[in-house]
């Protein structure tokens, strides 16, 4: 440590054999900023901070002893400690910290100042024990003076060089150097891009990830009239003649404005029908909107204008060729041949139409009548991989649910538990892990976008991550069924008949897989939230799934605040999730938990009123269901008497959250809805766990899409409706505290 004569007080400058280097384990500017806050009571009162030097000055030799114990005590206190073999190398202070004032040869050889039983040793990791251990089976290749680290060993490595406080979160580029001095195994530097990638305290360090806006400039003078044009609504009037809102159409060129009464708000769709029909229609070949809907009503005119409409969906990158669209044939290969056939995995066969139970609803097959989502998946695909024993996946790849192993012939099982049990390091792997998948790119799934669903020929492939992968299924399988020319508002694949809790079984299942797979940690499962009696949303704070202005948006201090919500075009019947095209509309999370005077969690009595109906369904299978499990766990009748209609238990959640979660067929957005609807499966695994519930309970039914043997929409058909209505063990994982429950 050197004492130096400072700028700004006269005092003597002496030295002491000690000296504080800079901290190894980060770099200069990440320790400067953690010295600031360990002293940040002492500076500029007794000291100074300048790059690698601790700098004290001091008006006499007894103040001096006092400051240095205080500095030497703060240190300790952050387990900060003085290198005992580098007090020899300090026999001179350096340029910067000498005192010219006093000549050399007058030095001081001071009393010691170190308070008895003051530790002097270096600081160490308490893994080492285990490195060396690991050291005798390390492989050749492994580079001198390093240490080979055992895959058990990879996380506490890499969160030591990364989260600690001494390193300070560093970036990817700083956690590999640090790593990199004392370590190594092999694919370091992917595994630790991928770990940097998803650490919740680095994404909430909000660096801007757009360009900078371009320079504000005029508005373009017209040239010619209906050129250009400004469009706006004037909205919540008194009602008139049924109406309560103005379009206001307004000609840049001659001021001239056309006003248009409507009845509320229009859609995409239904502005772009009233703008055709209102506006004389010669200049839409070369028109300007000056508005802030310009970019929706330009491309909805465009598609209309041309006869086009967007409609997308999920398929396996593999099947994404043309060659496999145009021949209708998802085979994809595994270890050299198509399904693993060679390998005796599974076989590429036909798509059996006789087998679905929805094939007597549909009058007939004219294909542009049809929704592409019946018969799932033969509209696209005829030919696809069925696949033998334990393996599954669209190319025979993977290990059914609760199965592991190279030859899938292990049991396999996992445990759910409540997402407030977890501990700290549970509970930064979870929130590390939705990051990942929100930035990860899908390996195996890309998304159609076709402007015509039944041409082959138009169809468009985008990349998509692993969490708006399960965003866009849930989209996809909620928007009205398309049959017989016309939208069936009232029923859809996921909701509102038997197959709702079984569906987002399957749902979780498929996410819960893919962050498994994604991360590396079989071990990993997700979390659920048990509503039950909360007067207020426990979980919605900045150390779980974030907290929430009074307009609904997710406060920085949470990794959630800048996530985007992808489908925010959902009100288009005719399409699916357009915004998952570049010329989309991206939206942020919106969350308003308990905002409306009506607004609760449910009860306990209500959880225990579902569980009394013993009967899984009841006729007409849809929402108007009386006294049975399903519709009152949905939440469209009372689950106390089984009858009246309203809004209860699963329903009465996405009630009261508000905001993304209110809308169905985006609400998978908010991280909140995985949480929620894993609770949903505990409270089905009560119902199979009381009444020994199995695929026989799921009723026959003439529900489109919702019929036993349906296979679930849009999962590469290995399970059916009836086939996930079983004991949750069998698909590989169990929830906590089901036997206090019981």
């Amino acid at each position: 440590m050197s004492f130096v004569k400072p700028l700004m007080a006269e005092f003597v400058a002496l030295e002491t054999p000690i000296h504080f280097t800079s901290i190894d384990a980060t770099p200069l500017s990440t320790g400067l900023g953690f010295m600031n806050v360990v002293f940040h009571d002492f500076l500029g009162v007794f000291m100074v901070i300048y790059l690698d030097d601790i700098l004290v000055y001091f008006p006499d030799w007894d103040t001096h002893v006092q400051h240095l114990r205080l500095v030497l005590t703060r240190l300790r206190e952050y387990q900060l400690f003085v290198k005992s073999e580098k007090w020899e190398k300090n026999v001179k202070a350096d340029a910067l910290s000498r005192s010219f004032g006093v000549p050399e040869s007058e030095t001081m050889s001071p009393e010691n100042i170190l308070a008895p039983g003051m530790v002097v040793a270096a600081v160490e990791s308490n893994f080492v024990p285990q490195l060396q251990n690991a050291q005798q089976d390390a492989p050749s290749g492994v580079p001198e003076g390093r240490w080979f680290v055992p895959e058990t060993l990879h996380l506490r490595v890499m969160d030591e060089s990364h989260s600690s406080v001494l390193a300070g979160h560093p970036g990817f580029q700083g956690t590999l150097d640090l790593c990199s001095r004392h370590f190594w195994w092999p694919g370091m530097a992917q595994e630790i891009r991928n770990f940097v990638r998803g650490c919740s305290v680095c994404a909430c360090n909000k660096s801007r990830r757009r360009p900078p806006e371009g320079p504000l400039r005029p508005l373009p003078v017209p040239s010619s009239p209906w050129s250009q044009l400004s469009v706006d609504f004037i909205t919540d009037l008194p009602e008139s003649q049924l109406c309560t809102t103005i379009l206001v159409v307004v000609d840049r060129f001659s001021k001239m404005a056309h006003f248009v009464a409507l009845k509320k708000l229009p859609s995409a769709k239904e502005f772009a029908k009233i703008f055709i029909s209102s506006i004389p229609g010669a200049f839409i070949t070369d028109l300007h909107i000056v508005s802030i809907r310009a970019v929706l009503a330009s491309l909805v005119i465009w598609f209309l204008a041309f006869g086009f409409s967007a409609v997308d969906g999920q398929f396996p990158r593999y099947c994404s060729t043309h060659l496999a669209v145009s021949s209708k044939i998802c085979c994809p290969p595994w270890n050299g041949s198509p399904c693993g056939e060679h390998v005796g995995r599974g076989e590429c066969s036909i798509m059996d139409r006789s087998s679905y139970d929805q094939g007597s609803q549909i009058p007939h097959e004219d294909s542009h009548c049809l929704d592409d989502r019946l018969y799932w998946p033969t509209r696209h695909y005829q030919y696809y991989c069925r696949c033998k024993g334990n393996y599954t996946g669209f190319n025979c790849g993977e290990c059914k649910y609760g199965h592991g192993g190279e030859k899938c012939d292990q049991k396999k099982l996992v445990v759910r538990r409540e997402i407030r049990s977890l501990n700290d390091t549970e509970r930064q792997r979870f929130l590390r892990y939705l990051t990942l998948s929100k930035t990860t790119t899908s390996k195996d799934y890309v998304i159609l976008v076709s402007s015509d669903r039944h041409d082959p020929v138009s169809y468009q492939f985008r990349n998509v991550s692993i969490y708006d992968l399960f965003v866009w299924m849930h989209h996809y399988a909620t928007k009205p069924i398309y049959v017989n020319c016309s939208y069936t508002s009232f029923s859809n694949f996921a909701h509102k008949g038997p197959a709702f809790p079984t569906w987002h079984r399957r749902l979780l299942l498929f996410l819960e897989r893919e962050m498994q797979k994604m991360s590396g940690n079989e071990d990993f499962a997700l979390p659920y939230y048990d509503w039950r009696q909360e007067e207020n949303c426990s979980v919605c704070c900045d150390e779980l799934l974030g907290r929430s202005d009074w307009e609904g948006n997710i406060l920085e201090n949470s990794c959630f605040s800048s996530w985007e919500a992808i489908c925010s075009d959902s009100e288009l019947s005719s399409t699916y999730c357009k915004s998952a095209d570049t010329s989309g509309y991206p939206d942020n999370l919106h969350r308003t938990p308990g905002r409306t005077s009506d607004s609760s969690l449910p009860s306990y009595q209500d959880v225990e009123d579902v569980l009394k109906w013993d009967v899984y369904d009841n006729s007409p299978y849809n929402s108007k269901a009386k006294c049975c499990f399903r519709n009152t766990l949905e939440g469209y009748v009372n689950p106390k008497d089984g009858k009246t209609s309203g809004r209860y238990v699963h329903n009465k959640v996405h009630a009261y959250m508000g905001g993304t979660m209110s809308q169905v067929t985006i609400a998978a957005n908010d991280p909140m809805f995985l949480v929620h609807h894993n609770f949903v499966d505990f409270i089905l695994e009560l119902w199979m766990q009381r009444y020994k519930g199995c695929p026989d309970n799921y009723p026959n039914n003439s529900r489109l899409g919702h019929g036993p043997w349906d296979y679930v929409v849009p999962f590469y058909p290995d399970l059916r409706n009836r086939d996930l209505l079983q004991r949750s063990s069998l698909f590989g994982y169990t929830f906590d505290n089901l036997r206090a429950c019981e």
